[in-house]
């Protein structure tokens, strides 16, 4: 017989929805999508998105999660069959980046509002298991619920993906490669200093990639920056490179690697 902890109440019903089409992947997940658009059909016809000012958008407005990214809008233009049409739009927030090819139609839509969801901390020997949560309301009989089955992936303690990934040659063919990290904690930009790390200890990691073929797996690095030589490529593809794929991970002492980027150097 199953055994099941009460994990957290809320009292406000959250905004939820889905989406009638495939949100197309952005163009630059760093920049305003002036380009895609996405229709959602809220659950609850009563409910409402609105449109907002572009600074308001700024300092954090009209914030959701659609599948698993992030999205922000600042236009949400109700149609004809009650749906809205979001519009000028910033994508891959709060480190979701990864997520902004991966949509579907009629994926869900929730708006992130704090007064109507709620944190609810795992322990981290649960990473990628499957666990079952039981979810009841006071307009539910009291004997009914709905149970339904989830991973707990623990996203919220992988580091950011690494940005500004770029590799130079010497005359003997060595590619230094260096990127820049991010962080989960403390991310505001102050002058003449680094953002926090976030982490027990600075460590990254790198895959190096023929095609789809991992021909080797960098460990151990300390320092946002590596010199993949002459050697090691001779030895990898037979000769230099004129260009190499690399994934760049950050790593977490908690949970592991953290979000990769792909760049080709």
């Amino acid at each position: 017989m199953a055994l099941w902890t009460e994990l957290a109440t809320v009292t406000a019903d959250a905004i939820i929805g889905r989406a009638g089409a495939a949100l197309d992947d952005a163009p630059d997940p760093f920049v305003w999508d002036e380009g895609n658009t996405v229709n959602i059909t809220l659950i609850d016809p009563t409910d409402m998105l609105s449109s907002v000012t572009e600074s308001e958008v700024l300092e954090g407005n009209n914030l959701g999660m659609l599948g698993d990214e992030v999205i922000q809008w600042q236009n949400a233009t109700l149609q004809g069959d009650g749906s809205y049409t979001l519009s000028r739009l910033l994508r891959g927030r709060a480190g979701s980046e990864w997520a902004c090819g991966n949509h579907g139609v009629g994926e869900d839509f929730v708006v992130i509002d704090l007064n109507a969801l709620k944190f609810v901390a795992m322990d981290i020997g649960d990473k990628n298991r499957y666990v079952q949560f039981k979810t009841t309301s006071v307009e539910m009989p009291v004997n009914s619920f709905v149970i339904t089955s989830a991973p707990i992936y623990l996203r919220n303690l992988k580091p950011l993906s690494p940005q500004h990934v770029s590799g130079t040659r010497d005359g003997s063919g060595n590619i230094t490669i260096d990127w820049f990290r991010r962080t989960r904690v403390g991310g505001e930009w102050a002058d003449e200093q680094d953002v926090v790390l976030g982490e027990v200890s600075e460590q990254y990691e790198i895959d190096i990639y023929d095609g789809s073929t991992l021909v080797r797996a960098v460990t151990g690095l300390i320092t946002p920056t590596f010199t993949y030589t002459a050697a090691m490529q001779v030895t990898d593809f037979g000769s230099t490179q004129s260009a190499v794929d690399i994934d760049v991970y950050q790593i977490s002492n908690i949970i592991g690697r953290g979000f990769g980027t792909l760049a080709t150097i």
